[in-house]
């Protein structure tokens, strides 16, 4: 089983007093494909406080089986989520973040988690896009005033050249 974060959650629903995701996007176990994956049919179990779905990829056709574990109390808002979502079989090409997202610029972060995800979908043409949107925008977080509005290019074979400059 593979632990999904909860941002892969499209859309949250109550079942049975209980908060459950109505969608999740991410990677097929089987194929591979960024997919948004229903889950229908839930069943509870109280003794464990889980509740267990099957998904349906929408391009291979494969099932895969979800768990919920310890879902938030229906009746308040404010506990909408869960303790764990995972997913079995564990999905092939899962690339997690190397850096904590939040201790960073919310524009890098933003940029860094497109990346991210072009990557695990197979995107090559965005993730590539997306990488160079990271590093100019690494770059200007540490240049900061000094970052210069030349090509990405001229600034980094500029910086390279000074001392100050540690990678």
């Amino acid at each position: 089983m593979y632990q999904l974060s909860l941002s892969t959650v499209a859309a949250w629903q109550t079942w049975n007093n209980m908060w459950i995701p109505t969608s999740i996007d991410t990677l097929c176990p089987h194929c591979g494909r960024l997919a948004n994956l229903s889950l229908t049919a839930q069943s509870h179990d109280p003794q464990r406080n889980t509740v267990s779905t099957s998904v349906r990829c929408p391009g291979c056709g494969k099932t895969s089986h979800i768990w919920i574990v310890e879902p938030g109390d229906g009746r308040d808002s404010s506990k909408r989520g869960c303790a764990q979502l995972c997913i079995f079989p564990q999905p092939r090409i899962i690339r997690e973040p190397i850096v904590a997202p939040d201790k960073i610029d919310p524009a890098l972060a933003r940029a860094y988690q497109s990346a991210l995800a072009a990557y695990n979908a197979g995107l090559w043409t965005p993730c590539a896009s997306s990488c160079r949107r990271t590093l100019e925008g690494l770059v200007k977080s540490l240049l900061g005033d000094n970052a210069s509005k030349e090509p990405l290019f001229q600034q980094l074979k500029s910086q390279l050249t000074q001392p100050h400059f540690v990678v």
